[in-house]
């Protein structure tokens, strides 16, 4: 699962690095030095914003396909489970006939011996 909240402070941390970077007042002089600085700041840093999404998304990606993985294999355990359940009942359902037909087959045999006498 991606952790948004992370990457929230990771840009906003390299935001703020930034706006460090910037600083001083606001008079014409130091525009564009800021300016300057600013370009030069973001020529450092988008590379790293680029390669840093790409990696976000590859990432992400590996997740979801990890995630769907997951998902489907709790579901082929959860068929497996259901299935091992109506197994189990129809073994308890035979064991519970084969036993009725023993003692059946026992009352019979009962029957025949003492009818012989």
């Amino acid at each position: 699962m991606t952790d948004y909240k992370k990457q929230y402070l990771k840009y906003k941390k390299k935001y703020l690095k930034i706006k460090k970077m910037l600083g001083g007042s606001d008079n014409d002089g130091i525009k564009s030095t800021k300016k300057e600085r600013l370009k030069d700041a973001i020529k450092s840093e988008l590379p790293n914003y680029v390669k840093g999404d790409v990696a976000a998304r590859e990432q992400i990606a590996k997740n979801n396909a990890k995630e769907e993985r997951i998902r489907n294999e709790e579901e082929r355990i959860r068929k497996d489970e259901e299935e091992n359940i109506k197994t189990a009942e129809v073994n308890n359902n035979l064991t519970k006939i084969a036993t009725g037909l023993t003692f059946i087959g026992s009352l019979i045999a009962i029957l025949v011996i003492t009818l012989k006498n």
